[in-house]
Order: structure tokens, then C-alpha cells, then sequence
């Protein structure tokens, strides 16, 4: 078992839905060029709003805009 393995040994995966895919391209209309976010960050973005839970970045600065999402940096 790497280091990886166990840092993530008690988290729990996430399913990703299709309703996820509408959301991401909503966001992706309303923050892409304003806040240079991409596609993937707004699948994440939108998979964590439906999911109710934080998303946890360094890269702060393209998910601070969007409302209802919590972004908390490592450390």
C-alpha cells in the first residue's frame, strides 16, 4: 500500500450522475470566460454542489464565484 492508498483508505467515492453533466455546462456558460474555469473544474464543481459537501483545492480562485459551493483550501 503507497501513501496515497492510505490517505484515502476512509473516504468514501462518489458517483457521478448525469444530471451533474447539465449543471457542469450551466456553470460552464456563466464562469468560463469571466473566471477562466474549465470544463472538468465545473464536473467537479457541480458534482459537489448536488452532493452538498466542500471541495477541497488549492485553486480557489475559479470555484470562489460559483454560489452554494464551499471551497476550502488543504491548508
Amino acid at each position: 500500500m503507497n501513501a496515497l492508498d492510505v490517505a484515502l483508505a476512509d473516504k468514501k467515492r462518489c458517483t457521478i450522475k448525469g444530471a451533474d453533466m447539465n449543471v457542469a455546462l450551466d456553470l460552464l456558460r456563466a464562469y468560463s470566460l469571466a473566471h477562466r474555469i474549465g470544463w472538468a473544474d465545473c464536473f467537479i464543481a457541480a458534482t459537489c454542489l448536488r452532493l452538498r459537501i466542500p471541495l477541497v483545492t488549492f485553486n480557489d480562485k475559479h470555484f470562489k464565484p460559483i454560489p452554494g459551493l464551499s471551497v476550502l483550501r488543504p491548508y
